[in-house]
């Protein structure tokens, strides 16, 4: 190896080695204790995005079982509304079909004592009528006879169409409900001669308490263009829609304000309409303008 001396003077024999230069040092990195590689020491900042990152991983996981927890929770809660609703509304069917069975119980007793009550009696006091009229034809009584028994016969055809409405047999739940919609509409023309256009498409296997909802509900609209309407033409549409019975009325009478319906006399009928079909679990709308006629629609369930 080469050995370089101080200039101007002789070599003392020691020979000197050049050295690196210190910044040359300095860059290489220098070497640790056994000679190898210093390990890079991390950058400050390193630990502290760690320690961040960690925390914010551990509030997701924090939050997302908590998330989890509630959404559990509001399952429990939902299922058990689902039970209360269905245990509601299988109560409230089963008050429908008390009330509807206690309605024609009293019902029938009604019509029973009407039938052999005041309409025997009645019929009794027409053929005495008859007797005095014959009687008294020739004399100053016989056409305040007559009235009267004119008058009588009305009270009579009054009382006999009450106990149609009201008595359970008008609808027979032995019979197709659309048969017993046809006889309903053949008494419209008997007492108005408006003939009803029907189209009535049910299924069958109908429980007693839908037909008799459903009867009850298309005889009141009769009943309402019987008396109030005016009408010359009436039609009753019911079929099998969406799980229950849709059916519609329409007539073109006078009409009438919806709004002041449910105060004027004569149309509770109306009302009882709308809470027997929502009662049921169903609707009831009732559509009118003076002079456009009156459509009623109702839907029925079949039932659960």
């Amino acid at each position: 190896m080469e050995v370089a001396t101080e200039p101007g003077r002789r070599g003392n024999g020691r020979a000197k080695r050049t050295t690196e230069p210190e910044s040359n040092r300095r860059s290489s990195g220098g070497t640790g204790p056994s000679g190898g590689a210093r390990p890079v020491a991390p950058a400050r900042g390193t630990n502290g995005k760690s320690r961040q990152l960690r925390e914010t991983i551990s509030r997701v996981e924090l939050e997302r079982d908590r998330t989890a927890a509630r959404l559990q929770q509001a399952e429990e809660d939902l299922n058990a509304a689902q039970r209360r609703l269905e245990d509601a509304d299988s109560a409230r069917r089963h008050l429908l079909d008390n009330v509807a069975s206690g309605g024609d119980e009293a019902r029938r007793r009604f019509a029973t004592a009407l039938h052999d009550g005041a309409l025997q009696l009645l019929t009794a006091a027409e053929l005495q009528l008859e007797r005095l009229r014959g009687d008294a034809r020739s004399t100053k009584y016989a056409a305040e006879l007559d009235q009267l028994k004119t008058t009588m016969r009305q009270v009579e055809e009054s009382l006999r169409s009450l106990l149609y409405n009201v008595s359970p047999a008008s609808a027979d739940l032995h019979m197709r409900l659309g048969d017993s919609i046809r006889d309903r509409a053949m008494v419209l023309k008997q007492h108005t001669g408006i003939e009803a256009e029907l189209d009535v498409r049910l299924p069958e296997g109908l429980s007693d308490v839908v037909k008799a909802n459903v009867f009850k509900n298309i005889s009141e609209a009769l009943s309402n263009v019987e008396k109030h309407s005016n009408a010359t033409r009436v039609s009753v549409r019911a079929e099998a829609v969406d799980g229950g019975v849709s059916v519609v009325i329409s007539d073109d009478g006078t009409g009438f304000v919806v709004a002041e319906s449910l105060y004027l006399p004569g149309h509770l009928g109306l009302i009882a309409m709308r809470e027997r079909a929502q009662f049921a679990g169903g609707w009831c709308r009732l559509d009118s303008e003076p002079g456009t006629g009156t459509r009623i629609s109702f839907w029925i369930p079949f039932g659960p």
